[in-house]
């Protein structure tokens, strides 16, 4: 059996290896989605798109190859306590899933949409 051991595993233009083909995620997000909406820590996310309240679209770096991709979020923050988890629902009809974005909404128990603290979506699929 042979052992590979390795720090830093670069393309060979330098820079960071693109995962193709592969179950790892290609996308992730957290991000404040009250007042200014601000990324916080994000992988192959260059921005988030506040399209109203509780109402947001991460949009990504580098496309999906389709819209055939798996999305999964969670959400902190509440507007009675600022505490709690929310649902996190994506796409809206035919128009909400594209290969490079995805809009999602918060939403409460009841199903009224709402700005939360803290978004978290995670994207699994081929990078296109």
């Amino acid at each position: 059996m042979s052992t590979l051991k390795a720090d830093t595993i670069q393309s060979t233009g330098g820079g960071a290896v693109t995962l193709t083909k592969q179950e790892a995620a290609k996308a992730y997000v957290l991000f404040n989605g009250t007042g200014t909406v601000a990324i916080r820590k994000s992988f192959n996310c260059s921005s988030v798109t506040d399209n109203d309240t509780g109402d947001y679209r991460p949009n990504w770096t580098s496309v999906f190859d389709s819209v055939n991709y798996i999305n999964a979020g969670s959400t902190i923050g509440s507007p009675e306590t600022n505490g709690g988890t929310l649902a996190c629902l994506f796409g809206s009809g035919d128009t909400g899933f594209a290969a490079g974005s995805v809009d999602l909404s918060t939403r409460d128990e009841s199903g009224n949409r709402f700005d939360v603290s803290y978004v978290h979506l995670i994207s699994f699929g081929d990078l296109a």
